[in-house]
């Protein structure tokens, strides 16, 4: 009977290496699935940030421009009034001419 307890004895302590093995191996695993989620976390993080910095940057481009065309639509609108003011003098002077070479006639 000594044999049976030495042989049950062994298939334990078998068995112990084997389950000691099995959660060292469980714990690596679980320890890399914790690494794994912080940089997934860290990775999300970033990808909104990117997102976020792209729109403010795109939004930034569009207002700039829109400046732009809006000052250069003020420009040529000032340089329309000039151009419309200049023809009515010049349309004025020439009437005068014309009025006072009536007198001397």
């Amino acid at each position: 009977m000594n044999g049976a307890f030495s042989a049950v004895s062994n298939n334990t302590s078998a068995f112990d290496n084997g389950f000691n093995t099995l959660q060292v191996a469980i714990d690596k695993v679980q320890s890399a699935a914790q690494t794994l989620g912080g940089n997934v976390s860290f990775l999300q993080t970033r990808l909104t940030f990117t997102t976020q910095y792209e729109t403010t940057l795109s939004t930034g481009s569009g207002k700039l421009t829109l400046a732009d065309v809006n000052e250069e639509s003020a420009n040529l609108v000032t340089l329309q009034t000039r151009q419309q003011l200049a023809l009515q003098a010049l349309s004025i002077a020439t009437q005068s001419e014309q009025a006072v070479l009536k007198l001397f006639r």
